[in-house]
């Protein structure tokens, strides 16, 4: 791969060249290491699809633990008003 296109191969030398052309492969045995990449990477998705599937799961607990520990009409974390009085002012009455 070259990323200068004055450096790139033309389709004619891209059709001659071994890996195109050529019989280079046929000598060995890839099977082998291009199933155990397969493996390790088939691996790795689903472990990463369990440890995404556990994050939402701890993320949905605490959501529902947050809305069910506050009563109804009590702010939520995630509601704009938490923490603030309304009118914005402080509590002793001033702006």
């Amino acid at each position: 791969m070259e990323k200068d296109p004055k450096k790139r191969f033309t389709c004619e030398q891209a059709l001659q060249h071994p890996w195109i052309a050529g019989d280079t492969a046929l000598d060995k045995n890839i099977h082998q290491s291009v199933s155990e990449q397969i493996k390790k990477n088939f691996a790795k998705s689903k472990w990463k699809q369990a440890f995404n599937a556990t994050a939402v799961v701890r993320h949905m607990r605490k959501l529902q633990l947050g809305t069910s520990q506050e009563g109804p009409g009590q702010p939520t974390l995630s509601s704009p008003c938490h923490g603030q009085r309304l009118g914005g002012g402080s509590s002793n009455g001033e702006p």
